[in-house]
Formats: structure tokens, sequence, C-alpha cells
């Protein structure tokens, strides 16, 4: 099976960024993963926020890993 993930875009507001993805697989519909990074992660730990999809992608293998046993069409995930 055939997955694929698709960076959408961002949110930003006083607290956190908002990272959206796109989870595609060829069985069933297309759903969105949001990652929310608190802004003081960003502070504390040196990140720059133009590597914040990285980082965030890099988290794939666990997305893909649940995306066929799991029929929410959102998903939301912490990081920080």
């Amino acid at each position: 099976m055939t997955v694929n993930i698709q960076y959408v875009g961002f949110k930003s507001t006083a607290i956190v960024r908002e990272y959206s993805f796109l989870l595609r697989e060829s069985s069933i519909e297309p759903r969105e993963i949001t990652f929310t990074i608190l802004n003081e992660a960003f502070r504390a730990h040196g990140l720059r926020y133009q590597d914040a999809p990285d980082l965030c992608s890099s988290r794939d293998g666990q997305l893909r890993g649940r995306s066929t046993e799991n029929t929410l069409s959102d998903q939301r995930n912490g990081i920080g």
C-alpha cells in the first residue's frame, strides 16, 4: 500500500504553531493530520520556524504505521 504525506501549511497563534499535512493512502480518503508545537519549544530548543515541517514529517513513520488502523478523519499530534 502506498502512503503519501503532503505538507499543507501552518497556522500561528500566540501559544502554538500548527502544521497541517494530508495523509493519502490508495485505499481510503485523504486525512488531515495536524502537529502542534509550542512557541516556547522553539525558543527553548533553538529550533527555527522553517525547520518545523521537516521535524513534523520526520515522524511520518509513526503516522504510516497507524494510518490503516485509524478511522479518525482528523489527527492531532503534539511536539515539544
